[in-house]
């Protein structure tokens, strides 16, 4: 699992990379707003807007420029059709599995209708590990924890240090 986050609220120039919803319907559409290269790289890699499959695609430097996630086969309005699995927005939780590390921002005007709560809920619950707390132990005041000494090894004799002159006597 990668640590990533969606960020709702950051403004589109921030650094973060842009996470688009993609429906089987809307994909032609959404993919000619992407550059020539982009559309290739896209068309390559089989994406098909399926329910819970991602894509990633390079800018001209070759850096990560931006993400998807296919919500398969929803109507305009957001309602899935019967016996699909995209009737929630849990694809979501799949992407947060499957990108990579980074940053992401989800594109709201992509999202179908009331889906921006649930898709954050998704993603967050994707990222959720239960862990059993560890017992801890009240330190305990009659035995204070302490460093230990070094000792000299046998036959060493005293150590060879010079007294301070300017030490005050004991």
């Amino acid at each position: 699992m990668h640590c990533v986050a969606v960020q709702p609220d950051r403004p589109p120039d921030s650094p973060a990379l842009p996470l688009h919803a993609v429906t089987e319907a809307t994909l032609g559409r959404w993919r000619d707003g992407l550059t020539p290269p982009q559309q290739t790289w896209i068309t390559t890699q089989g994406f098909e807007a399926r329910w819970g499959q991602t894509v990633t695609w390079p800018d001209a430097e070759g850096r990560l420029a931006g993400a998807a996630v296919g919500l398969g086969a929803l109507d305009p309005s957001g309602a899935a059709r019967p016996n699909t699995p995209g009737d929630e927005p849990l694809a979501f939780a799949q992407a947060a599995a499957t990108l990579p590390a980074g940053i992401y921002r989800l594109e709201e005007q992509d999202l179908p209708p009331g889906w921006a709560f649930e898709a954050a809920l998704a993603w967050a619950q994707a990222h959720y590990r239960f862990r059993l707390p560890r017992p801890v132990s009240p330190p305990d005041a009659a035995h204070p924890p302490r460093l230990a000494r070094r000792r000299r090894p046998p036959g060493a004799g005293e150590p060879n240090h010079r007294p301070n002159p300017g030490a005050r006597p004991d």
